[in-house]
């Protein structure tokens, strides 16, 4: 029971770090901070979903998660046959790969063609 209480206090306060910052850029008590906070836990979700379902079919065929997303021999493509019900992302809408270009000059240019 307190890895739920522990979980439920950590998405509690990442809400209100969301919370905060919409306030900051004018958007708190608006229809659109809703929708901000909904978007960010739903894709929070799928990607880790899809991450955890990857690791699996990496275990499953032997393989570094890291060669499937380069899908030299269609094996991302076996994935997304594997887990159909999963969203299919490409490795540069992961989580993971927009931390890794957070300190990039052109990275606001990046989230704008997401």
């Amino acid at each position: 029971m307190t890895d739920i209480f522990t979980l439920e206090n950590k998405i509690k306060d990442m809400i209100d770090d969301l919370k905060g910052l919409c306030q900051t850029n004018g958007l708190s008590n608006q229809a659109s901070e809703e929708v901000i906070i909904t978007s960010v836990f739903l894709y929070k979700f799928l990607n880790d979903k899809f991450m955890a379902n990857l690791k699996t079919f990496a275990e499953e065929i032997d393989m570094p998660v890291e060669d499937i997303l380069k899908n030299e021999n269609d094996e991302l493509d076996a994935f997304y046959d594997t887990y159909n019900q999963d969203v299919a992302f490409k490795y540069e809408d992961t989580i993971e790969a927009l931390i890794n270009r957070v300190g990039e000059d052109d990275f606001i240019n990046y989230l704008m063609m997401l």
